[in-house]
């Protein structure tokens, strides 16, 4: 299924989903968001592989239960015929998701979440992605997600309101940078840098790195 768009300024994203109606529900979330182009649709691995040789998307959003080839052996094969596109595996909550996880990243995906997710939470992901980021873990269910959406406005606001070096900071974290990384960007010491997370985590209420650079990404730092 062919969803090309003209916009080339747009994240290029192919969706291989593990079944037609998950996947068609993924598509179809994608499809609202303003900066994803969706280049097309595959329901197995084999054919997850042959798109991205064919299409070379940005992201390629790997479904774990891909039918007729596992996404670990999807994996390997995308990254070897299409190097450059960054895949990105989502997959269902179980009790072997830290396996999933740490199996998926061992073949080669870049980044990996779990269902239950909202678009922002998606979107913010694929673009983390995208800039070399890393993403791993668990996004909140829809229903606490849609509960804390006044806490997540508040968090955006503040992150408007940082000063400039740390805005460029926070803009470094969503990049995937290391504190080592970006104590030479900034000409900062790496225990500087460390202190002044530490202080705008704290300021936003976030509590880790990937809490953060999902906020970064959903402010538009």
């Amino acid at each position: 299924m062919n969803l090309n768009s003209s916009d080339a300024s747009r994240l290029t994203v192919h969706v291989a989903g593990g079944d037609y109606l998950s996947g068609l529900g993924l598509v179809q979330l994608l499809s609202t968001s303003t900066f994803v182009e969706l280049t097309g649709y595959s329901s197995r691995g084999r054919d997850a592989v042959a798109s991205a040789r064919e299409e070379s998307p940005d992201i390629l959003l790997l479904d774990s239960q891909i039918t007729d080839h596992g996404a670990l052996e999807a994996i390997p094969e995308i990254r070897r015929v299409a190097p450059s596109v960054k895949v990105v595996v989502l997959a269902p909550r179980s009790d072997r998701t830290v396996e999933q996880m740490e199996a998926a990243l061992l073949a080669g995906a870049c980044s990996f979440l779990v269902r239950d997710f909202t678009l922002e939470d998606i979107a913010a992901a694929l673009r983390i992605a995208h800039r070399g980021g890393f993403v791993a873990g668990v996004f909140p269910r829809r229903r606490e997600a849609e509960a804390a959406s006044g806490a997540d406005s508040a968090v955006l606001a503040r992150l408007q309101l940082l000063n400039t070096r740390d805005q460029r900071i926070v803009r470094a974290i969503a990049k995937g940078r290391t504190n080592a990384q970006i104590s030479r960007e900034v000409h900062l010491s790496e225990t500087a840098i460390k202190a002044r997370l530490t202080r705008v985590m704290h300021q936003l209420g976030v509590e880790n790195r990937v809490q953060l650079a999902v906020a970064a990404v959903q402010a538009g730092i």
